[in-house]
């Protein structure tokens, strides 16, 4: 993937995961009709995220692309580029793509990626060589770029101050882990807060939730084979419940996405409810289907990411991956009002059943830690095995209840504070790795 562009070449050429409205092909150089899209890209009305441009990139009829490109020509490319540069400043208000020169079979493209503009409506010129300029605003219809003519020469003037979603900073973007040992009403729970950009923040929570509070259990049958296995809590069903918040969140609420996992549930919460146009049966029953989406562009960016289809499949896929999991039925909740947006996903029914005494003690932070313990180590080495920044959150969830319980210690018991303090599986902790190791042969 080019460093400049968020999505990979091969795929933005051969039209994966973005529909043809997003994509433009042009086998040369023409910097009036190049800017008539980069204009229409910018004004972004269909708040879709902007668009691409791929210069040197013939496409046929039906506007598929035609391999091999046409390419530019190495001496060209300067050429080219001043005369964008120039072009663009005619645009009002001036607005510039992000540009970036590939090489596809010995060919040269030059790669316009146009996101919607901060400052909406933008208008340019209809020629750009013209002594006499007239400007116009153009707009994207399906896969073409168009002059907004008559009364729809209106519409880009409603765009005024609306900013696109990702050029603004929304608070509370952000996925809060909650784990209650003692359940929702107990006196303990845990915390993990995840934040940055949204990519990073969704697959950090998802990956801290499969390897902190996923727990696998196999058991093994006298009189076949094959044993039988299955998860606390499906990965896959968890997965699409918190792309799913994130995908249809509102980003106006000061309001986190939640998952709060306790011993017989893990529920995704988000805010607010789902579409008035989805029936509150329908929705309960998982059969919700709507195109009436908050956000399409984090849409757009969850399916470049491979995280959603954006096609309504996530809720029939939590009931399939839950039954084949054998677990309980999934939970769709909402209010008269759609307030809220909540998903329960039950565990599954003998995953609460412990097989022996030492693993009813393990919680599932312990249990994680003593999976990575080899030998001796220290800390900061624990801690990076685990992958946990926070030293403090690390210490008093994962490494004071292992010690406490019994299942780790200190290489340096008298000098706690030493710089050359480790920490080993006490015997009782073999016993409970070797009691898992058994139902996992």
């Amino acid at each position: 993937m080019p460093d400049k562009l968020p999505i990979n070449l091969n795929d933005l050429l051969h039209q994966r995961k973005l529909e043809g409205e997003r994509i433009e092909y042009k086998a040369g150089w023409n910097p009036d009709a190049v800017l008539r899209t980069i204009c229409a890209f910018a004004n972004d009305f269909e708040n879709l995220s902007g668009g691409y441009m791929v210069i040197g990139q013939d496409c046929d009829a039906h506007k598929q692309p035609v391999f091999p490109p046409v390419g530019l020509a190495a001496n060209q490319l300067d050429k080219i580029q001043q005369e964008l540069l120039a072009a663009c400043q005619l645009m009002q208000p001036p607005d510039f793509p992000v540009l970036t020169v590939e090489v596809v079979d010995g060919r040269n493209l030059m790669v316009l990626w146009a996101p919607g503009g901060q400052t909406r409506p933008y208008k340019v010129p209809a020629s750009v060589s013209g002594k006499h300029k007239i400007w116009h605003y153009y707009i994207r219809r399906y896969s073409s770029t168009v002059e907004a003519k008559g009364e729809t020469e209106q519409e880009p003037l409603g765009l005024t101050a609306k900013v696109p979603w990702d050029d603004r900073c929304f608070p509370c973007t952000q996925i809060d882990v909650e784990w209650f040992p003692e359940g929702a009403g107990g006196d303990r729970f845990d915390e993990k807060i995840f934040k940055g950009p949204l990519s990073r923040m969704v697959r950090d929570a998802l990956s801290f939730i499969e390897r902190s509070h996923l727990v696998e259990t196999v058991i093994k049958h006298p009189d076949r084979a094959e044993a039988t296995r299955f998860w606390n809590f499906p990965y896959a069903a968890i997965e699409e419940a918190v792309v799913n918040a994130v995908y249809h969140r509102s980003y106006e609420e000061r309001e986190p996405i939640e998952v709060r996992i306790g011993r017989d549930e893990l529920v995704v919460l988000s805010f607010p409810g789902p579409d008035r146009s989805i029936k509150l049966a329908d929705f309960e029953a998982g059969r919700a289907v709507s195109r009436r989406y908050r956000k399409r562009r984090i849409g757009e960016l969850l399916k470049e990411l491979d995280l959603t289809e954006g096609r309504s499949t996530g809720m029939p896929k939590i009931l399939q991956v839950m039954a084949a999991n054998g677990s309980p039925a999934p939970l769709f909740e909402t209010d008269d009002d759609r307030c809220s947006y909540v998903i329960r996903l039950p565990v599954h029914a003998l995953a609460q059943q412990p097989t022996d005494q030492v693993t009813t003690d393990v919680t599932m932070q312990v249990a994680a830690l003593l999976r990575v313990v080899q030998s001796a180590m220290s800390r900061p080495a624990l801690q990076e095995a685990m992958g946990l920044k926070n030293a403090e959150h690390f210490r008093k969830t994962y490494l004071v209840p292992a010690i406490t319980a019994g299942y780790l210690e200190m290489t340096l018991p008298s000098t706690p504070r030493s710089t050359k303090q480790a920490y080993r599986v006490t015997a009782l902790g073999q016993q409970w790795l070797a009691s898992q190791r058994a139902q996992n042969t």
